[in-house]
Parts: structure tokens; sequence; C-alpha cells
């Protein structure tokens, strides 16, 4: 769709074979890659490689020779390991060095995988395991409600720190004095901290307004600045962040929020600043249910072609926390295409002009399935055809024109038809027509 001003590319086939395709042209060009692979369930994959070895030579070497339980067997993981291992390795290549990777992925293979990305990008470069609160539950000894989505950096040390906005809002807050829920802590304050009065010696008293007391030392302002080294009570929650910035480092409260300095007020109180407008995102990640992302695929007429397809919102929340301006998203693992929707989405929302390159098999869907009964014969049609749908209704949203440009409606005609055919119900069109190669 509207290739030239968008430059999105739809790719068909096998992802390890595109990944290699895509070595020239994407090298070190890749700013962030979601992936929401198969998940093992034991059962055969669609993504055949050949690296077995004879079951019965496997058998013999670990003794198995009489029976053997295939979910607890070695190659219940190995295949899927298998699977994943060389993609992930392709798909390493094209990261920028300020790159990321997310990887969807439930509780049965998060340890291997774990392992696995530590192999391919390196242990140092874990950022973090998010937990994905995503609203649907699965009952055994306890009730499941959430998956895990893996992230790693390229290089860590040229990722940037995740940031939502960027307003200089100052909120103002008084370090809390110690009491039996927040014991006392001792803190070592070194002169030439900022103190909002120009020449002063406090008390070594407590007092009702009083959240601290000095411990050594003599509490003096002198310039606007403490005048000498002094130690400190101070209630514990607060220690751990005023030591982290007494040391330089960045710092974030409870809340996310970034700690711009620490500062004593003109009657002896310490306080400190954080910036509103930088919230730190958590690695609990809660709001956006599975059900919002069948929700998503009814709103645009494709409902029931795909199970448990993730929620728009989330994607776009991933994208959001790393990904700015003119960066290039990578989803290898397409399938409904909702990254390509998150990338669309947000790009009206924040003015952004991301673009995404979508990969996915033509895996057939079954001749009794609902995709195949209005006339879609693989996943591959869905998911372009939810890309034209969702693009369109961005568009109207945004008050913008849907039309094609005339280069796009010369060359392939039908192309056009399927957006006059459009209605608000937004009504299933087979795909009949042969535009793929504008996706």
């Amino acid at each position: 769709m509207n290739f030239e001003s968008t430059q999105n590319v739809y790719i068909e086939g096998d992802n390890l074979e595109v990944l290699k395709l895509l070595q020239r042209s994407y090298f070190n060009r890749v700013k962030l890659i979601y992936i929401d692979p198969p998940y093992n369930t034991g059962h055969d994959f669609v993504y055949e490689d050949d690296f077995r070895d004879p079951l019965e030579r496997y058998r013999a070497a670990t003794s198995q020779t009489t029976r053997s339980n295939p979910e607890y067997m070695g190659r219940f993981h190995t295949r899927w390991l298998n699977m994943m291992y060389p993609r992930l390795k392709m798909a390493a290549n094209l990261l920028r060095d300020d790159g990321v990777i997310f990887i969807s992925i439930d509780d049965h293979e998060v340890h291997n995988l774990r392992k696995l990305c530590d192999e391919v990008f390196g242990e140092e470069n874990f950022v973090s395991e998010l937990i994905w609160k995503n609203g649907a539950t699965s009952a055994s000894h306890f009730c499941t409600e959430h998956e895990y989505i893996l992230a790693y950096a390229y290089r860590k040390e040229s990722l940037p720190l995740f940031l939502f906005n960027g307003e200089d809002m100052i909120i103002e807050r008084a370090v809390k004095r110690p009491s039996y829920k927040n014991p006392v802590s001792e803190i070592e304050f070194k002169a030439g901290i900022d103190f909002l009065s120009p020449n002063r010696v406090f008390p070594n008293l407590i007092g009702d307004a009083e959240p601290i007391r000095v411990v050594q030392g003599v509490l003096e302002a002198k310039n606007g600045k403490l005048a000498n080294d002094v130690v400190l009570e101070a209630a514990w929650t607060m220690r751990d962040m005023i030591l982290s910035w007494l040391s330089g480092e960045m710092v974030f409260d409870q809340k996310g929020q970034k700690i711009k300095r620490f500062f004593f007020k003109a009657n002896g109180v310490l306080h400190y600043e954080k910036e509103r407008g930088t919230v730190h995102p958590k690695s609990v990640i809660e709001g956006f249910t599975t059900k919002s992302g069948s929700k998503s695929l009814m709103s645009l007429g494709l409902s029931g072609f795909f199970n448990f397809p993730k929620p728009v919102a989330l994607l776009s929340y991933l994208i959001g926390v790393v990904s700015k301006d003119d960066d290039i998203i990578l989803d290898f693992f397409s399938g409904s295409a909702t990254t390509a929707h998150a990338v669309m989405q947000l790009n009206a929302e924040d003015g952004g002009n991301r673009r995404f390159i979508m990969v996915q098999l033509p895996e057939l869907c079954p001749e009794n399935s609902e995709a195949a009964k209005v006339g879609y014969p693989n996943i591959c049609e869905i998911g372009k055809e939810r890309i034209r749908r969702a693009g369109r209704k961005i568009l109207e949203a945004a008050g913008l024109n849907t039309g094609n440009n005339e280069q796009n409606n010369a060359k392939d005609k039908q192309f056009s038809l399927i957006y006059a055919d459009f209605t608000d119900d937004y009504p299933l069109i087979p795909p009949t027509h042969t535009a793929g190669h504008w996706f």
C-alpha cells in the first residue's frame, strides 16, 4: 500500500530464507525486532528445518530403547530450539548497535529461550524478562494469567534508557521521616549539595516537621550549598535512591519517574525533585489483553481467523518505548500482522515515520476454517488484508485521504477496486487480487 511513500514491506516465504536475503539490504539497520514465534506444544512445526539426528540412534544413546515419552525427552525442546536458533542468529545481524529484540513466549520454553538468547546476543546484552498480564487464564495447580516477553539489546551499552515523553515538569517532595514502617537509615552527604539557604546552621534535633535528623557533623548552609560533610537519618525506603544519586547514577522512583536532584530547603529539610514527563517503563505490563487483540480483528471484519492474537496496544507500547522517528521495525513471524497495524497506529498518534518489514510463511488455512470458507487460502492473505483495512481505518480516523496515487492505480487497477469496495462495516473481501508485490 502506497509503497513509494511508506516503504513498508511484506514478504511471503520461509523466514529463515528471507532473513538470509535481508542481510545485504538491512544489515545493521533495524532498530526493533518483535516476534511472536509458535510456542512449543510438542506438535509439528510448519518450519521444517532438517537438523535432526536419527531417532533410533538418539534413543540408544540415552537408553530409551524400550519406551519414550515425547513430552519429557530431550527432543521435545530440541526441535523447537533448533528451529529458533538459526533465525535468531540471522536476525541479530540486522539489528543496529542500539537495536532491541522483543520475543513473546510462555513458560514452556522461557528458560531455554533465555539461554538461547544469551548464546546469540550475549548474556551481557540481556535487558529484561517482562511479565505480560494477558488476561487469559489456564488453571492447573495455579491459575496462570501471564506470559513473558524477553528483551535483548544488540549492544546494551549503546542502548539509551527507555523513557516516555521528555517534558521537564518538576514535582517536589520531602524525604519521609523514619517511622515504624520506614525505619531509620543513615546516609552521608558530602559538602556541595544544593541548599536553598544562604548561610545558616541547623540544630541537631528531630521535630514534628523535620523528616530527618543529624547523626554526625553539622547541618550548615553556606552560599547556597551544604557547607561540610554530614550524616543524616532518613527513612530506609529512600536510601538506595539517594545513594545512587550521590554516586552520579540516573535514579527513578517507585512510579518510574526520574529523580532530578536531592537538595536541602531553607528550613533544612531534605527534598527531592522528579521529572513528571520521564516515566520509566516497568517490567510487569498490564492493561493489554488477548481479548482486545481479538476485538481489533473483529473491528476489521476479520474475527475468528486467529487464536489469541496479540493486542495492537501492547505492540504500540513496546515500539513506542524503543522506537522514534523513521526507525525500521521487523517481525519475521508476522501472523495476523499485528506489528504492522501497531506501527501504522503509532505513526498516526505521534507523527512518526516508522517503517515495517513483515515476514510470513504462506501457511495454508485448514479447509474447514472460517478463513478458508470466505476465500483466504493462507495466512499471508489474511495478514495483507488486515494491513489494508487497518491502514484505511487509521487514515480515516485521522481525516486523511485514503485514495491511491495515480501511479499505483495505473500499475494495479484491481488493488484500487479493493479500496472502493470497502464499506463502514468492513465486509470480508476474498483475496482474488494480484497486488501482492505492493505490500
